[in-house]
């Protein structure tokens, strides 16, 4: 495989890449940014440009009216009709087999027993929880390198600058990009006001973690009106902090390798995870295409 330091410098020249893609890459993977291969940068621009229409060239964006919860609240009811049990907001501790032909799930203290489960988790979260995995499997998916992100999402009573994506560069600003949803989305869906996303992308050890959310605002916030002069505090109608640890797996070199399977050595336990992305950019349909290639193993059976 190919780093992508080595492949953007070889066709946009040495200079370009440490002026230009550097720091892009670093705005969006942070310190991991060395560490990406080709592949990160080939999926996302496959993605861009599959966001253009055909012959026109225009892109063309979509976004789910409500947001995803809106989604979610519909497939619970689905899901719900169906007879499952929903149990959210509960610690799954560990994930066994029986010695049944059965699995055992521990959620927050209690024991529940299955015949088969499928993990859908981070890997970090996979390796922890599942008892009995192989060294192998162990150590591959304790290779996966995650970026986390830490987001401010601010309701504004004016608009920035007009621009849905404006990628940051400069070190100085605690975060990488921003995001102004109403460059997208007409303002009339925020009830008149203006939605802005403020994300850090994060590697395991930034000190952005430890931050309170007080602090996160009150940074970001202050970074924000150096770029808007005439932004004032005023003009921020709600803010809050979202802060998750384990979003994008970076496609490293040789991601592929420690990619887990859909089974796993545990009897009837299969892993389902957004790691899995092999030849894209973490998105909703990526996430559905990894889940359409699994269901075939998972119906015909177990390991």
């Amino acid at each position: 495989e190919t780093a992508a330091e080595q492949w953007l410098s070889r066709w946009s020249g040495k200079r370009t890449y440490r002026e230009f893609w550097r720091p892009l890459l670093r705005s969006k993977l942070g310190n991991n940014a060395d560490r990406a291969s080709a592949a990160f940068i080939w999926a996302i621009m496959k993605r861009l440009y599959k966001a253009r229409t055909t012959g026109a060239k225009v892109e063309k964006l979509g976004f789910a009216r409500g947001g995803y919860a809106q989604i979610l609240d519909a497939l619970v009811d689905a899901i719900e009709v169906q007879g499952v049990s929903l149990h959210s907001d509960s610690a799954v501790e560990s994930v066994k087999a029986n010695g049944e032909g059965g699995v055992t799930i521990t959620v927050s203290g209690r024991q529940h027993e299955f015949d088969k489960v499928i993990v859908t988790t981070a890997a970090p979260a996979i390796s922890s929880i599942v008892s009995d995995l192989s060294a192998d499997e162990r150590s591959r998916l304790d290779e996966i390198v995650y970026q986390g992100i830490v987001c401010v999402s601010l309701v504004l009573d004016r608009p920035l600058a007009g621009f849905y994506v404006t990628n940051i560069t400069d070190d100085g600003f605690p975060y990488t990009g921003v995001i102004e949803m109403t460059a997208l989305v007409d303002r009339s869906t925020f009830g008149g006001n203006h939605l802005v996303y403020l994300p850090r992308y994060t590697t395991a050890d930034d000190d952005a973690w430890t931050w309170t959310d007080d602090k996160v605002i009150e940074r970001f916030t202050e970074s924000l009106r150096q770029m808007y002069p005439d932004l004032s505090a005023g003009n921020v109608v709600e803010a809050k902090v979202s802060r998750v640890r384990h979003v994008l797996a970076v496609s490293t070199l040789y991601h592929s390798r420690s990619i887990p399977p859909v089974w796993s050595s545990v009897p009837n336990v299969a892993i389902v995870s957004s790691a899995q992305i092999l030849h894209g950019t973490l998105n909703v349909d990526e996430t559905l295409g990894v889940i359409e290639d699994a269901l075939p193993q998972l119906l015909e059976g177990s390991n």
